[in-house]
């Protein structure tokens, strides 16, 4: 698609310790997030690679949250 990026962002430089992680292969995830919650949105969410790197994309957005649980 057109509109979407090709290139990454600047990799990540701070400590793991110093990160509270949501979606990253840099770093440890917080466990049990949850991208797409069923709270009756449209938008359809996938995980695409770039560059071989994961990244979140979003389609279709209406609206959209993200249900964080878990711990460090």
């Amino acid at each position: 698609a057109p509109d979407m990026p090709t290139t990454l962002a600047a990799a990540p430089t701070d400590a793991e310790g110093q990160v509270l992680s949501v979606f990253s292969d840099a770093y440890t995830d917080l466990v049990g997030t949850e991208f797409n919650p069923d709270w009756g949105q449209a938008t359809v969410t996938t995980v695409e690679a770039i560059d071989g790197q994961q990244v979140l994309k979003y389609a279709e957005l209406d609206y959209q949250g993200t249900a964080l649980s878990g711990s460090k």
